[in-house]
């Protein structure tokens, strides 16, 4: 005798089920500044954020380290009706001119209901101090789903700058620029919840 199928109810002769998609009912991008967003019903806010990137160090003649990029991370927010999601994006380090070492990137921070996510800044380049001087280290990430820390700056030991770290959004600066690095950033998606993973 024969053994009765399981398991196939509601689904066609593939057994697969056919995923539900979020429905998407807002997005925001925000390069610069703080503030808050209120969730219009209740959805899921996919985060993504980037730290500021690092300037280089500046030196006359004996070589300055680049600057690291600011780190990447993406992290699901489960939100209520007229919750409220706050930002901080982080600034690009300023560049410098004289002898000096450059400027840390910003953070860039997310929080819901006492959950925050944060994708750090990256470190300054040295244009000070002795040979070899250190590339900045790329900035790190705290409590996401999702992390990509930022690559570290190129080290000096010879006259020239040297390249800033490549990082997944916000890249260091090259040592012996005048200009400042990229700034962080948020994108928000806010959309009804779909597919569960």
């Amino acid at each position: 005798m024969s053994q009765p199928l399981f398991g196939l109810v509601g689904q066609s002769m593939s057994g697969q089920k056919t995923p539900v998609l979020p429905n998407l009912i807002a997005y925001y991008q925000f390069d610069t500044g703080s503030g808050s967003i209120v969730a219009p019903e209740n959805c899921d806010a996919l985060v993504y954020a980037w730290g500021g990137g690092a300037s280089g160090g500046s030196d006359s003649g004996t070589g300055a380290s680049g600057g690291g990029s600011g780190a990447a991370a993406f992290r699901r927010f489960r939100m209520i009706k007229n919750q409220v999601l706050t930002y901080s994006v982080g600034a690009g380090g300023a560049g410098v001119a004289a002898i000096s070492d450059g400027n840390a990137g910003g953070d860039t921070t997310v929080s819901v209901g006492g959950v925050s996510m944060t994708a750090g800044g990256g470190f300054p380049g040295l244009g000070t101090g002795a040979l070899p001087r250190a590339g900045g280290r790329g900035g790190r990430v705290i409590n996401a789903q999702i992390a990509r820390d930022g690559a570290s700056g190129g080290i000096a030991n010879t006259p020239n700058g040297t390249a800033g770290g490549v990082g997944e959004f916000g890249g260091g600066h090259q040592a012996q620029m005048t200009l400042g690095q990229d700034q962080g950033g948020i994108a928000l998606q806010a959309a009804q919840p779909g597919l569960r993973i």
